[in-house]
Order: structure tokens, then sequence, then C-alpha cells
């Protein structure tokens, strides 16, 4: 069949648009494709450890920002931040119950370490603030020690 009989047509192009031999119809390749719930994993492994500039104590150095989350969220938890002090205690926790009995650290048994963290419960408990609102008016004495009915005109609370 030489080009000048070649009927151009129905599953027939022309014979100069039709592919070269040995190149690709797409030479561009597939798009790559969305993050799946499958990859979420890897993409979140490779971002917490990639590095980022942290300034600390005056001097900046390089650490992973799952070490400044994490690093974040402990110096949060110290000035009493209770959402991050609560995360901080049940991940300790966590790690407590999966170590087992004859891995404690100091060589504490399950009774002192848990007798400690109930202290330090305890400590913190005492230490929160109070908040004037949340007492009722039938709990608040006055000098002579009976209690302070609440009067009509007092609209301070």
């Amino acid at each position: 069949m030489s080009k000048r009989n070649y009927a151009v047509g129905r599953g027939k192009p022309p014979v100069h648009t039709r592919f070269k031999k040995g190149q690709s119809g797409n030479p561009k390749g597939r798009r790559k494709g969305k993050v799946t719930v499958a990859d979420v994993d890897a993409v979140l492994d490779q971002v917490l450890n990639s590095l980022i500039d942290v300034n600390e104590n005056g001097r900046p150095r390089k650490m992973s920002k799952l070490s400044a989350l994490l690093t974040q969220t402990v110096n949060k938890g110290l000035k009493g931040h209770h959402a991050s002090t609560s995360l901080i205690m049940s991940q300790l926790a966590r790690r407590m119950a999966q170590a087992g009995p004859d891995a404690s650290a100091a060589g504490k048994t399950n009774e002192e370490a848990k007798s400690a963290l109930l202290a330090y419960f305890k400590e913190m408990r005492a230490n929160l603030p109070t908040n004037k609102n949340t007492l009722s008016t039938s709990n608040r004495d006055t000098s002579d020690g009976s209690p302070n009915p609440k009067n009509e005109g007092d609209e301070s609370e």
C-alpha cells in the first residue's frame, strides 16, 4: 500500500499524524495523584521529620518538627495549660502501661509510681486558681457565720 492509495477515514489516521516508532503517545506521563488515606501515614512521617530553624535560649538550632511540637506542648503544660498537661500525662501513662512491671526506669514499683502520680495530681489541683463566679451564693458565709442570702439589688454576680 503506497501513500497515494491509503484511504484516510475511521480507524485510519493520516500517516503524518501517527505516533513515531519508539515514541509514547503520552510523553509527559500520567498526572501525579492526590494523597490518599493510605498515604497519610507516610506523608505525616515525612512532614514531622523535616527540619526547621528554632531559636532556643537565643541561639539558632535545627530540629525536627515533631521535636519542636513536643517541646512546645511540654512547655505549655508547665505553664498551666490543662489540655497540654493532660496530653502529656496520658502519653506517659500509656508508655508506663506498655513498658510492663519490670521496666521501671527509676527502680520504682507500680504502686510507688502510682502514688507519686497521685501526689503530683493533688499538688496540681491545690494550685489551680479558683473562680469566684463558680461558687453559689448559699455556700458563701458572712463574717457572723450565717449564710449570705442573695440581695435583689445586688447585680455584681
